[in-house]
């Protein structure tokens, strides 16, 4: 969850609308497409335009960023925030905040909370996602599963990895009986919309 500041605004009158720009890994898998129809819904609802795009490497964030700003959004909501990022946002008045993950490093949070335009950020416990999963599928009797992800590397699909493998061996009637993790293919990102 995430809260932002907007102007206040009685009933009567329409608040400005706001920029957003939405930066994700792809919009191919199910959490990216939730957050699509989660932000068109809001986009709808009060007074929002929502420009999206796609990064995955550091450079794809701060290339990300840039494009964002020249496109006029007023905030920026990106899964990985970097110290490049905020320095552009800062020097271009756009909103930053960080969204699914926590921030990558202590150095990097106490840099980006120096600065007024950083929002802060919303994590979960991704560790606790794997087991929730894991331990949802096994209530449910699944006793054989799959486990399906991207590429190992990635922080939190990593935590969300480790976190299914250990509720399993917590039963010993409770197999992974395949797994896979791969990387995301570039095809399968959504197009700007700038």
């Amino acid at each position: 969850m995430l809260l932002a500041p907007l102007s206040a605004a009685s009933a009567e009158e329409q608040p400005e609308t706001v920029n957003v720009g939405f930066v994700c890994w792809g919009y191919s898998d199910l959490l990216s497409t939730q957050y699509v129809r989660f932000l068109d819904y809001l986009a709808e609802n009060m007074n929002l335009e929502i420009t999206y795009a796609t990064a995955y490497s550091s450079e794809e964030h701060i290339a990300a960023t840039e494009n964002l700003i020249s496109a006029g959004v007023d905030v920026i909501l990106d899964y990985d925030c970097y110290a490049a990022m905020m320095d552009l946002c800062e020097a271009a008045g756009v909103y930053l905040a960080q969204y699914s993950l926590e921030i990558s490093s202590p150095e990097l949070k106490e840099i980006l909370e120096d600065y007024s335009h950083w929002l802060g950020y919303s994590a979960c416990d991704d560790y606790e996602s794997g087991c929730y999963m894991a331990q949802a599928m096994y209530e449910q009797g699944c006793r054989n599963i799959a486990i399906l992800a991207i590429a190992l590397g990635s922080a939190a699909a990593d935590l969300r990895w480790n976190g299914v493998v250990d509720t399993v061996a917590q039963y010993d009637d409770y197999n992974i009986v395949a797994s896979t993790a791969t990387t995301i293919p570039a095809n399968s990102a959504r197009p700007f919309r700038i």
